[in-house]
């Protein structure tokens, strides 16, 4: 928003409506992984985590439809066993780690408000559908 906006907003020459659309494009004009990371970080989710940076990742491959929930075992783990020189195990089990400690330090009301219901699965959803539902939650966004 430039100057002549913010003048425009304090003296009643904008609409609400006009306003809510400034927002939005405002809000489309934050790269993807950034709205990720803001999505991991309202969620408590320390960088610190290894399964931080796999999470990060796969949201973004689903979002982008580089892979779909189906098929995210045989696409997803590969991908990052190849970009980060780990084995497929080992993202595993840092992202379901990482999705534990998630709901370790949330409560139900806050993963509703970020996630929605398919979030509050009992104890915990899968990584394939933790990532799934905040690769949907992005694509609402967008």
């Amino acid at each position: 928003m430039d100057l002549s906006t913010l003048s425009e907003i304090l003296s009643d020459k904008i609409t609400i409506s006009q306003l809510y659309d400034l927002v939005r494009e405002e809000e489309k004009a934050v790269p993807l992984d950034k709205k990720v990371e803001r999505l991991l970080y309202d969620l408590m989710l320390s960088t610190n985590y290894k399964g931080y940076k796999y999470l990060r990742d796969s949201i973004i491959m689903l979002v982008n439809n580089e892979a779909d929930s189906e098929s995210f075992a045989k696409f997803v783990y590969p991908a990052l066993s190849e970009k980060y020189g780990v084995n497929r195990q080992s993202i595993e089990k840092n992202m379901r780690f990482a999705i534990m400690k998630i709901y370790e330090q949330n409560t139900d009301d806050n993963i509703l408000r970020l996630l929605g219901k398919p979030a509050l699965s009992v104890p915990r959803p899968t990584n394939a559908k933790f990532v799934s539902i905040c690769a949907a939650k992005m694509r609402l966004e967008r």
